[in-house]
């Protein structure tokens, strides 16, 4: 069963609890979930579905970990600002395979508390723009050579 029309192209959810079991529809180019905490947002099965997805907003959301999360095929735009998870792990889905987010252009981890990055960690191959907090990552963090591509900005 769906709650939604079939033709919604943005959806906007800000502090709620939802079922992560109803199914959001094919045609959404925009999803934002703020302030829900939904701990187990990352379990939806229906994520490469979302094929028409452009942008993802996952913002203070409690997410602790990314571990098994393949996102949405066609993402652009992914913002996790404000998850709980201090490091990047290269095992993760998002930093282990180049093909799991091939049009990925601009990644937002402002506003965590970023401690270690895999050495061997892939960043999706079309990104642009990293955003960081500058404040909020450790003094002995050493950024992998991944981080190190000349068309890579990375924001503070």
């Amino acid at each position: 069963m769906t709650l939604f029309t079939h033709n919604l192209t943005r959806l906007d959810l800000y502090e709620c609890q939802f079922d992560v079991r109803i199914k959001f529809p094919s045609s959404l180019e925009t999803l934002r979930f703020i302030f829900c905490y939904q701990p187990d947002l990352l379990s939806y099965e229906y994520w490469d579905e979302l094929t028409k997805l452009k942008t993802l907003n996952i913002d203070c959301n409690g997410l602790e970990n990314l571990e098994g999360w393949k996102p949405p095929p066609n993402l652009t735009h992914l913002s996790l600002m404000g998850s709980k998870f201090e490091e990047l792990k290269s095992t993760w889905p998002l930093f282990s395979s180049p093909s799991v987010t091939p049009k990925l252009i601009d990644l937002d981890f402002s506003h965590i508390s970023l401690c270690e990055i895999d050495s061997d960690i892939q960043l999706p191959p079309c990104l642009e723009i990293l955003h960081l907090s500058e404040e909020r990552i450790s003094e002995d963090l050493l950024f992998p050579a991944s981080f190190k591509k000349p068309s890579l900005f990375i924001t503070y």
